[in-house]
């Protein structure tokens, strides 16, 4: 069906959900040659552990964290008052 889908478009998008997305990781890992045919992949309820993965946007959110963090310390994000 994928062979199928890239003759009538050069790129696709893939949707999983849950198990749906374990197979898209596992399908990426077996056919290497289709990672850069797939625009790209929304991923939803991954049961999956992405702690070895990298991007700046991991970074931000831990960074946004530790700054809430600091606010609600100093009493900055407290809504009772």
């Amino acid at each position: 069906m994928t062979g199928a889908s890239l003759r009538i478009s050069h790129q696709l998008f893939v949707a999983g959900y849950s198990m749906g997305t374990t197979q898209y990781f596992a399908w990426l890992s077996e056919r290497p040659e289709y990672n850069d045919k797939v625009r790209a992949g929304f991923i939803m309820a991954p049961p999956v552990f992405m702690g070895d993965a990298s991007s700046r946007l991991f970074d931000l959110a831990e960074e946004a964290e530790e700054l809430q963090d600091r606010f609600h310390e100093a009493g900055e994000l407290d809504y009772s008052q």
